[in-house]
């Protein structure tokens, strides 16, 4: 081997020396422009996971609330049956209910006030629980105090009419709140066949006789406005009913009511059946009373 040879593979071998007994070192690349695919799919994955995630746990929400709702109903039913039956009345037209509970001031039709009492009045005794189609419709608010007053429902309410209208419903104190839907209330109202015939355009012929309604302030003062979209007012309606709003013991309104803006399908109680593939906030719902109907 030359001498050149020699040196070449001196300085080699000197070179691969150094590179391995140097301290080791740790170089910065530079940052690259943008994501891998792998990268964007993770991404994608993770962000899929996380709106899944919401949607479910919206989805259980609203369930909970439903049936809620429906528990909330079932006591209101069960109150009015233990009441009649203990009373021997309907709660808000019992005529005798002074005999059992206090008397309230300026009976019967006690003037708009904000006191949370137990006095209360009498009812006219006819069996029904009359409102806004008489000159009784205080029984529709008495009809709270008188239950309250029984010990078969919760809360203390003024048992007299708000100051907008005889029929003006005031969430707390003459009207309960919803636990389920905290904006919303329940209110207890008597509509004849024959103003429903007369409103056929506003309701179904379902809707004449007695029935707790369930929503917010429509108006100065019926709750009559909408909590549901169609799809949660169905799953309701079919839990306790035929799953229909123009027929059975659940009912909304017509297409073209003013009260529920389309929750219907059409103004026919035979064809109609729950918008379900609007998700607009466009329902609210009766439930009829089962002592009287």
């Amino acid at each position: 081997m030359d001498i050149n040879n020699l040196l070449t593979a001196f300085c080699h071998t000197r070179r691969m020396f150094v590179t391995f007994a140097s301290p080791i070192t740790f170089t910065r690349h530079k940052s690259r422009g943008g994501f891998t695919l792998i990268e964007l799919s993770i991404v994608l994955v993770i962000i899929g996971l996380i709106i899944g995630g919401v949607m479910v746990g919206q989805d259980l929400i609203e369930g909970s609330r439903r049936r809620q709702l429906i528990a909330e109903i079932e006591h209101i039913q069960s109150a009015i049956s233990a009441f009649r039956s203990k009373y021997n009345c309907l709660p808000g037209d019992c005529d005798h209910a002074t005999d059992f509970f206090d008397t309230d001031a300026s009976c019967p039709n006690t003037p708009y006030n904000t006191v949370l009492k137990t006095a209360t009045c009498n009812g006219n005794g006819n069996g029904v629980i009359d409102d806004l189609q008489t000159t009784n419709q205080y029984e529709a608010f008495r009809f709270w105090q008188h239950l309250s007053d029984a010990g078969l429902f919760s809360g203390v309410f003024t048992g007299v009419t708000g100051p907008n209208d005889p029929r003006d419903a005031l969430i707390d104190l003459n009207v309960p709140r919803s636990h389920a839907y905290p904006n919303a209330g329940f209110d207890v109202s008597n509509i004849s066949a024959a103003l429903v015939g007369i409103l056929s355009a506003n309701y179904f012929p379902a809707n004449a006789g007695t029935g707790i309604y369930f929503g917010v302030k429509w108006n100065a003062f019926e709750l009559l406005g909408n909590i549901f979209d169609g799809q949660s007012a169905y799953s309701i309606d079919t839990k306790i009913d035929d799953g229909l709003p123009g027929t059975g013991r659940v009912i909304s309104y017509p297409n073209s009511s003013p009260f529920d803006n389309q929750c219907s399908t059409t103004n026919d109680p035979t064809t109609a059946i729950y918008n379900l593939t609007d998700t607009q906030i466009r329902c609210s719902l009766i439930f009829k009373v089962k002592e009287l109907n």
